[in-house]
Protein backbone atom coordinates (compact mmCIF):
# COMPACT_ATOMS: atom_id res chain seq x y z
CA UNK A 1 0.00 0.00 0.00
CA UNK A 2 2.75 2.48 0.91
CA UNK A 3 4.21 2.05 -2.59
CA UNK A 4 1.06 3.70 -3.98
CA UNK A 5 1.26 6.76 -1.70
CA UNK A 6 2.25 8.91 -4.68
CA UNK A 7 -1.24 8.47 -6.18
CA UNK A 8 -2.85 11.26 -4.17
CA UNK A 9 -6.17 13.06 -4.71
CA UNK A 10 -4.17 16.19 -5.56
CA UNK A 11 -2.36 14.34 -8.35
CA UNK A 12 -5.65 12.98 -9.69
CA UNK A 13 -7.23 16.45 -9.66
CA UNK A 14 -4.23 17.77 -11.60
CA UNK A 15 -4.43 15.02 -14.21
CA UNK A 16 -8.19 15.55 -14.56
CA UNK A 17 -7.62 19.26 -15.18
CA UNK A 18 -4.89 18.46 -17.73
CA UNK A 19 -7.11 15.96 -19.56
CA UNK A 20 -10.00 18.44 -19.82
CA UNK A 21 -7.64 21.30 -20.79
CA UNK A 22 -6.26 19.25 -23.70
CA UNK A 23 -9.78 18.45 -24.83
CA UNK A 24 -10.82 22.11 -24.70
CA UNK A 25 -7.65 23.17 -26.54
CA UNK A 26 -8.67 20.87 -29.40
CA UNK A 27 -12.42 21.47 -29.21
CA UNK A 28 -12.81 25.25 -28.87
CA UNK A 29 -10.87 26.28 -32.03
CA UNK A 30 -13.18 23.99 -34.02
CA UNK A 31 -16.29 25.58 -32.54
CA UNK A 32 -14.89 29.06 -33.28
CA UNK A 33 -14.26 28.06 -36.89
CA UNK A 34 -10.49 28.45 -36.69
CA UNK A 35 -9.50 24.86 -37.51
CA UNK A 36 -11.09 21.68 -38.90
CA UNK A 37 -12.15 19.06 -36.37
CA UNK A 38 -9.04 17.05 -35.32
CA UNK A 39 -10.81 13.70 -34.92
CA UNK A 40 -7.57 11.74 -34.51
CA UNK A 41 -6.18 14.04 -31.83
CA UNK A 42 -9.46 14.07 -29.90
CA UNK A 43 -9.58 10.27 -29.99
CA UNK A 44 -5.95 10.02 -28.85
CA UNK A 45 -6.48 12.37 -25.90
CA UNK A 46 -9.61 10.47 -24.90
CA UNK A 47 -7.86 7.10 -25.16
CA UNK A 48 -4.78 8.18 -23.20
CA UNK A 49 -6.89 9.95 -20.58
CA UNK A 50 -9.04 6.88 -20.02
CA UNK A 51 -6.04 4.56 -19.82
CA UNK A 52 -4.32 6.87 -17.35
CA UNK A 53 -7.42 7.26 -15.16
CA UNK A 54 -8.41 3.60 -15.01
CA UNK A 55 -4.77 2.46 -14.94
CA UNK A 56 -4.08 4.48 -11.78
CA UNK A 57 -7.40 3.34 -10.31
CA UNK A 58 -6.51 -0.30 -10.99
CA UNK A 59 -3.15 0.05 -9.22
CA UNK A 60 -4.83 1.55 -6.16
CA UNK A 61 -7.65 -1.02 -6.14
CA UNK A 62 -5.15 -3.89 -6.22
CA UNK A 63 -3.31 -2.37 -3.25
CA UNK A 64 -6.55 -1.90 -1.30
CA UNK A 65 -7.66 -5.49 -2.01
CA UNK A 66 -4.35 -6.73 -0.60
CA UNK A 67 -4.77 -4.51 2.46
CA UNK A 68 -8.35 -5.80 2.93
CA UNK A 69 -7.43 -9.48 2.59
CA UNK A 70 -9.05 -10.27 5.98
CA UNK A 71 -11.95 -7.81 5.67
CA UNK A 72 -14.65 -10.24 4.45
CA UNK A 73 -17.39 -8.55 2.44
CA UNK A 74 -15.40 -5.33 2.06
CA UNK A 75 -12.63 -7.26 0.34
CA UNK A 76 -15.23 -8.65 -2.11
CA UNK A 77 -16.48 -5.11 -2.63
CA UNK A 78 -13.02 -3.92 -3.61
CA UNK A 79 -12.46 -6.97 -5.79
CA UNK A 80 -15.56 -5.87 -7.71
CA UNK A 81 -14.23 -2.32 -8.06
CA UNK A 82 -10.89 -3.76 -9.21
CA UNK A 83 -12.67 -5.83 -11.87
CA UNK A 84 -14.62 -2.74 -12.97
CA UNK A 85 -11.40 -0.74 -13.38
CA UNK A 86 -9.65 -3.60 -15.22
CA UNK A 87 -12.52 -4.09 -17.69
CA UNK A 88 -12.85 -0.38 -18.44
CA UNK A 89 -9.08 -0.13 -18.86
CA UNK A 90 -9.02 -3.13 -21.19
CA UNK A 91 -12.13 -2.18 -23.19
CA UNK A 92 -10.61 0.34 -25.63
CA UNK A 93 -7.59 -1.94 -26.08
CA UNK A 94 -9.82 -4.90 -26.88
CA UNK A 95 -12.08 -2.89 -29.16
CA UNK A 96 -9.46 -1.04 -31.11
CA UNK A 97 -5.79 -2.03 -30.87
CA UNK A 98 -5.83 -5.79 -30.30
CA UNK A 99 -8.96 -6.45 -32.33
CA UNK A 100 -7.72 -4.54 -35.36
CA UNK A 101 -4.35 -6.32 -35.18
CA UNK A 102 -6.01 -9.74 -35.10
CA UNK A 103 -8.91 -8.96 -37.44
CA UNK A 104 -8.24 -6.08 -39.91
CA UNK A 105 -11.92 -5.60 -40.76
CA UNK A 106 -13.04 -5.79 -37.13
CA UNK A 107 -13.93 -2.08 -36.86
CA UNK A 108 -16.52 -2.43 -39.63
CA UNK A 109 -17.97 -5.70 -38.36
CA UNK A 110 -20.98 -6.16 -36.05
CA UNK A 111 -18.75 -8.10 -33.64
CA UNK A 112 -17.15 -4.82 -32.56
CA UNK A 113 -20.38 -3.55 -31.05
CA UNK A 114 -21.17 -6.95 -29.56
CA UNK A 115 -17.80 -7.00 -27.79
CA UNK A 116 -18.34 -3.41 -26.65
CA UNK A 117 -21.66 -4.25 -24.98
CA UNK A 118 -20.38 -7.50 -23.47
CA UNK A 119 -17.59 -5.54 -21.78
CA UNK A 120 -19.99 -2.79 -20.64
CA UNK A 121 -22.35 -5.35 -19.10
CA UNK A 122 -19.41 -7.11 -17.41
CA UNK A 123 -18.12 -3.81 -15.97
CA UNK A 124 -21.58 -2.79 -14.75
CA UNK A 125 -22.14 -6.22 -13.21
CA UNK A 126 -18.79 -6.04 -11.37
CA UNK A 127 -19.61 -2.54 -10.09
CA UNK A 128 -23.13 -3.55 -9.04
CA UNK A 129 -21.94 -6.63 -7.15
CA UNK A 130 -19.26 -4.50 -5.51
CA UNK A 131 -21.80 -2.00 -4.18
CA UNK A 132 -24.08 -4.79 -2.97
CA UNK A 133 -21.15 -6.41 -1.12
CA UNK A 134 -20.28 -3.05 0.44
CA UNK A 135 -23.87 -2.51 1.55
CA UNK A 136 -24.04 -6.02 3.02
CA UNK A 137 -20.76 -5.45 4.85
CA UNK A 138 -22.09 -2.30 6.51
CA UNK A 139 -25.36 -4.05 7.31
CA UNK A 140 -23.54 -6.87 9.10
CA UNK A 141 -21.71 -4.34 11.26
CA UNK A 142 -25.10 -3.45 12.85
CA UNK A 143 -24.29 0.27 12.97
CA UNK A 144 -27.95 1.27 12.78
CA UNK A 145 -28.03 2.64 9.25
CA UNK A 146 -31.52 2.93 7.81
CA UNK A 147 -33.15 4.37 4.70
CA UNK A 148 -35.61 7.24 4.75
CA UNK A 149 -38.70 7.98 2.71
CA UNK A 150 -36.79 10.30 0.41
CA UNK A 151 -34.43 7.44 -0.45
CA UNK A 152 -37.32 5.19 -1.41
CA UNK A 153 -38.80 8.08 -3.42
CA UNK A 154 -35.49 8.52 -5.25
CA UNK A 155 -35.39 4.81 -6.08
CA UNK A 156 -38.97 4.99 -7.35
CA UNK A 157 -37.93 7.94 -9.51
CA UNK A 158 -35.09 5.87 -10.94
CA UNK A 159 -37.55 3.12 -11.83
CA UNK A 160 -39.81 5.61 -13.60
CA UNK A 161 -36.82 6.99 -15.51
CA UNK A 162 -35.77 3.48 -16.54
CA UNK A 163 -39.27 2.72 -17.85
CA UNK A 164 -39.28 6.06 -19.70
CA UNK A 165 -35.91 5.38 -21.34
CA UNK A 166 -36.98 1.91 -22.42
CA UNK A 167 -40.18 3.44 -23.79
CA UNK A 168 -38.16 5.79 -26.03
CA UNK A 169 -35.33 3.35 -26.71
CA UNK A 170 -35.19 4.46 -30.33
CA UNK A 171 -32.76 7.14 -29.06
CA UNK A 172 -30.32 4.49 -27.80
CA UNK A 173 -27.27 3.80 -29.96
CA UNK A 174 -28.30 0.22 -30.72
CA UNK A 175 -31.98 0.93 -31.37
CA UNK A 176 -31.56 0.46 -35.12
CA UNK A 177 -29.10 -2.42 -34.91
CA UNK A 178 -30.14 -5.46 -36.96
CA UNK A 179 -28.53 -7.70 -34.33
CA UNK A 180 -30.83 -8.58 -31.45
CA UNK A 181 -27.90 -9.43 -29.16
CA UNK A 182 -26.63 -5.84 -29.31
CA UNK A 183 -30.05 -4.39 -28.50
CA UNK A 184 -30.61 -6.81 -25.60
CA UNK A 185 -27.14 -6.31 -24.13
CA UNK A 186 -27.54 -2.53 -24.25
CA UNK A 187 -30.82 -2.76 -22.34
CA UNK A 188 -29.24 -5.13 -19.80
CA UNK A 189 -26.36 -2.71 -19.29
CA UNK A 190 -28.84 0.14 -18.85
CA UNK A 191 -30.90 -1.81 -16.29
CA UNK A 192 -27.71 -2.65 -14.37
CA UNK A 193 -26.84 1.06 -14.29
CA UNK A 194 -30.17 1.80 -12.61
CA UNK A 195 -29.55 -0.94 -10.03
CA UNK A 196 -26.11 0.54 -9.42
CA UNK A 197 -27.63 4.01 -9.00
CA UNK A 198 -30.12 2.64 -6.46
CA UNK A 199 -27.22 1.06 -4.53
CA UNK A 200 -25.48 4.44 -4.73
CA UNK A 201 -28.46 6.06 -2.99
CA UNK A 202 -28.08 3.52 -0.17
CA UNK A 203 -24.38 4.32 0.15
CA UNK A 204 -25.15 8.03 0.20
CA UNK A 205 -27.54 7.45 3.11
CA UNK A 206 -24.83 5.51 4.94
CA UNK A 207 -22.39 8.36 4.32
CA UNK A 208 -24.92 10.93 5.57
CA UNK A 209 -25.39 8.97 8.82
CA UNK A 210 -21.63 8.78 9.42
CA UNK A 211 -21.60 12.49 10.38
CA UNK A 212 -18.59 13.31 8.23
CA UNK A 213 -15.15 11.75 8.25
CA UNK A 214 -12.86 10.39 5.58
CA UNK A 215 -14.91 7.26 4.91
CA UNK A 216 -18.05 9.32 4.35
CA UNK A 217 -16.12 11.33 1.72
CA UNK A 218 -15.19 8.09 -0.07
CA UNK A 219 -18.80 6.87 -0.11
CA UNK A 220 -19.99 10.21 -1.47
CA UNK A 221 -17.46 10.11 -4.30
CA UNK A 222 -18.47 6.53 -5.10
CA UNK A 223 -22.13 7.58 -5.13
CA UNK A 224 -21.29 10.51 -7.41
CA UNK A 225 -19.45 8.17 -9.78
CA UNK A 226 -22.35 5.75 -10.19
CA UNK A 227 -24.95 8.52 -10.52
CA UNK A 228 -22.83 10.34 -13.10
CA UNK A 229 -22.57 7.18 -15.18
CA UNK A 230 -26.34 6.91 -15.23
CA UNK A 231 -26.78 10.62 -15.86
CA UNK A 232 -24.46 10.53 -18.85
CA UNK A 233 -26.39 7.69 -20.46
CA UNK A 234 -29.54 9.80 -20.14
CA UNK A 235 -27.72 12.93 -21.38
CA UNK A 236 -26.29 11.10 -24.39
CA UNK A 237 -29.77 9.86 -25.34
CA UNK A 238 -31.20 13.38 -25.07
CA UNK A 239 -28.39 14.93 -27.12
CA UNK A 240 -28.76 12.25 -29.76
CA UNK A 241 -32.47 12.97 -30.01
CA UNK A 242 -32.12 16.77 -30.05
CA UNK A 243 -28.99 17.06 -32.23
CA UNK A 244 -28.76 13.89 -34.35
CA UNK A 245 -26.28 15.35 -36.86
CA UNK A 246 -24.16 17.58 -34.59
CA UNK A 247 -20.58 16.28 -34.09
CA UNK A 248 -20.10 18.56 -31.06
CA UNK A 249 -22.77 16.57 -29.18
CA UNK A 250 -20.69 13.41 -29.35
CA UNK A 251 -17.60 15.40 -28.31
CA UNK A 252 -19.36 16.79 -25.24
CA UNK A 253 -20.52 13.31 -24.30
CA UNK A 254 -16.99 11.94 -24.76
CA UNK A 255 -15.46 14.67 -22.58
CA UNK A 256 -17.99 13.97 -19.86
CA UNK A 257 -17.20 10.24 -19.89
CA UNK A 258 -13.51 11.05 -19.54
CA UNK A 259 -14.26 13.20 -16.48
CA UNK A 260 -16.31 10.36 -14.97
CA UNK A 261 -13.31 8.03 -15.31
CA UNK A 262 -11.28 10.47 -13.19
CA UNK A 263 -14.10 10.62 -10.61
CA UNK A 264 -13.63 6.86 -10.13
CA UNK A 265 -9.87 7.39 -9.71
CA UNK A 266 -10.57 10.10 -7.13
CA UNK A 267 -12.83 7.70 -5.23
CA UNK A 268 -10.16 5.03 -4.88
CA UNK A 269 -7.45 7.63 -4.15
CA UNK A 270 -9.51 8.97 -1.22
CA UNK A 271 -10.09 5.38 -0.04
CA UNK A 272 -6.35 4.77 -0.11
CA UNK A 273 -5.83 7.82 2.11
CA UNK A 274 -8.37 6.36 4.57
CA UNK A 275 -6.58 3.01 4.56
CA UNK A 276 -3.15 4.59 4.96
CA UNK A 277 -4.28 6.76 7.87
CA UNK A 278 -5.85 3.74 9.57
CA UNK A 279 -2.67 1.70 9.05
CA UNK A 280 -0.54 4.52 10.48
CA UNK A 281 -2.78 4.79 13.53
CA UNK A 282 -2.60 1.03 14.12
CA UNK A 283 1.19 1.14 13.80
CA UNK A 284 1.41 3.95 16.38
CA UNK A 285 -0.76 1.94 18.78
CA UNK A 286 1.45 -1.11 18.26
CA UNK A 287 4.64 0.88 18.88
CA UNK A 288 3.13 2.43 22.02
CA UNK A 289 2.29 -1.00 23.38
CA UNK A 290 5.80 -2.25 22.65
CA UNK A 291 7.28 0.81 24.38
CA UNK A 292 5.04 0.34 27.43
CA UNK A 293 5.98 -3.30 28.00
CA UNK A 294 9.39 -2.69 29.69
CA UNK A 295 7.80 -0.12 32.00
CA UNK A 296 5.08 -2.59 33.02
CA UNK A 297 7.68 -5.32 33.66
CA UNK A 298 9.84 -2.99 35.78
Amino acid sequence: MTQMKWITPRLVWGLLALNLALNLALFLPVQLGWTPRPAGALAAVGLLGGWCAYGLALLVCLAIVEEYRDAGWFRWAWLGLTANAAILLFRPLAQETLAEAIWPDFHASPWRLLLRHVLIVAANLALGLSLLAMWWGYRRLNLGFHLRRRDYAAMAGLLVLLVALIGVRENLTEAASPFAANRVLQLIGLALLFIIAAAGIVLQRIAAQMNGGRLAVVLRWLTLYVLLRLGLVVLASLLRAAFPDAPWASDVSRFAWQAVAWVFTLTVAYQMRVTLVAAEQLERVRQRRVADKPALIG
